[in-house]
């Protein structure tokens, strides 16, 4: 009997953007992870026209364009996709709530309290845990078609397949395509060894830019996003600036060059990089193939034909044989790395500002991000904190002491014990609970008598130091 698992795409607090492809890719690892057989995608209306209410310059028009044309035709990119639905109504949803019977995604998603889940953070946390992407593949039929595109359209041209994908929209200036720059690198290409096309940006198709117009334009590949993926994978190498469409490479695992890839803008700046998608100027991602690259420099004329050489030298042709990640590259991008993974699981598991968490919302992908940023960050104290609370709240003594101990024996080694006043007290507390729970009283005094001594006005552990002094140590 098939499983399925319900992915809700609310557009409350999704983007009708290209987003969704990272969406997708979470998707479906959730579903490899937790062995689903099929996916179901339901997109749940916004309140605004149906959508996001954000300050992105996209009309209604344009939104239910990306919808019909992007997001929803995306969803058979993945081979276990088998239905989807664009509810008209968020009351609907319910519905399929219930009908899903617990198998949701994104995890704790609910209609009265919807969640999202279409950054890169979570990729980064599966990398960890030892997961690879799940490639998307774009149907048959439109490999065919687009075959026949190119033979009709220049029949019996033997030469490369270069697309440019185009950046130009009415926001986030800074991102946009230096057509400039551009053109005169194009024009350096051997007209002989290489057929450039042109992609257009989806929001602007028919507007096709002069300094452009000597290259062939498909404009079917900016507006049908099968047919853009099925073109891809026909190329000899997929270039652009970082944009949307462009991220489609990394998840397929094509020829990928991807130019100006920080800015100033919100989604680009080099602290959203580190931040977000955990890597800094000159990093690649680990999780990527290596013909999936970040070209890190000025969008100059010249530093375009030097990366496209580069390239070159490296894939003089089409690459067939299985291809390997890049892998972490260095020290602090294993750090960084951890860092993301850290921040992801903190929001999974709705940590609450207190530090509480919701105990009931764990699962084991979360113990294994855990011991994967322990592996990878060993003298991190945070981490073994929190999975010493599961072991713990699970009845695993012995092991949430050993944890505890390590965050006290990392502290005291770094010489910062007492950096972290909130952890030094939350770690001893539970210690000191654990000795409790086991009757180790004499154990669970010596802890609370230590804290007594640096925490002298707090009243709950001086009432728990006479509670024991009452009680037969003896």
């Amino acid at each position: 009997m098939n499983t399925i698992l319900y992915c809700f795409y609310d557009l409350s607090i999704s983007p009708a953007s290209y987003d969704f492809l990272v969406f997708l890719q979470l998707a479906e690892l959730h579903r490899i992870r937790y062995g689903f057989d099929q996916t179901f995608f339901i997109f749940v209306p916004g309140e605004r026209d149906g959508f996001r209410d954000d300050s992105l310059s996209k009309t209604t028009a344009q939104r239910y364009m990306m919808m019909r044309n992007v997001v929803i035709p995306a969803c058979r990119l993945l081979p276990s996709h088998v239905g989807t639905v664009w509810l008209s109504n968020g009351n609907e949803t319910e519905d399929f709530f219930k009908k899903a019977n617990g198998n949701i995604f994104p995890r704790l998603y609910s209609p009265e309290q919807p969640k999202t889940d279409y950054v890169w953070r979570g990729v980064n946390a599966a990398y960890l845990r030892g997961e690879s992407l799940s490639l998307f593949t774009e149907p048959l039929e439109y490999t065919e078609m687009v075959q026949l595109y190119l033979k009709e359209s220049n029949l019996g041209d033997p030469r490369k397949i270069v697309t440019v994908t185009i950046r130009e929209t009415d926001y986030h200036l800074g991102r946009n395509t230096n057509f400039a720059e551009w053109s005169p690198f194009l024009k350096e290409l051997s007209n002989e060894e290489y057929r450039i096309i042109v992609i257009p940006d989806t929001g602007r198709v028919w507007n096709t830019n002069f300094l452009l117009d000597d290259f062939e334009h498909c404009q079917t590949a900016s507006i049908d996003i099968l047919f853009r993926a099925a073109l891809y994978r026909q190329a000899y190498v997929n270039i652009g600036v970082n944009n949307g469409p462009i991220h489609l490479g990394s998840l397929m695992g094509v020829p990928t060059i991807v130019f100006k890839y920080a800015s100033e803008d919100t989604a680009a700046t080099p602290i959203w990089l580190k931040n977000v998608q955990g890597i800094e100027f000159g990093d690649q991602f680990p999780i990527c193939k290596i013909n999936y690259r970040v070209a890190w420099g000025p969008e100059r004329k010249e530093f375009l034909l030097d990366q496209f050489n580069k390239f070159v030298n490296d894939f003089p042709d089409l690459y067939f044989e299985p291809i390997p990640e890049h892998g972490i590259q260095s020290e602090r991008q294993r750090q960084i790395l951890c860092q993301v993974a850290w921040s992801y699981l903190c929001e999974r598991l709705a940590v609450a500002g207190d530090g509480v968490i919701m105990i009931d919302n764990v699962l084991q992908e979360d113990i294994d991000t855990l011991e994967a940023i322990i592996k990878n960050s060993p003298d991190w104290a945070e981490p073994r904190y929190m999975l010493g609370q599961f072991a713990e709240s699970t009845g695993h003594f012995d092991i949430a002491l050993q944890l505890l101990n390590d965050c006290i024996q990392i502290s005291q080694n770094s010489g910062e014990e007492k950096l972290n006043e909130e952890l030094y007290k939350d770690v001893r507390l539970m210690r000191a609970g654990i000795f409790e729970k086991t009757g180790r009283m004499r154990d669970a005094l010596e802890v609370y008598l230590e804290l007594g001594r640096v925490y002298p006005e707090d009243n709950e552990i001086s009432r728990k130091v006479a509670s024991l002094q009452e009680y037969d140590l003896s």
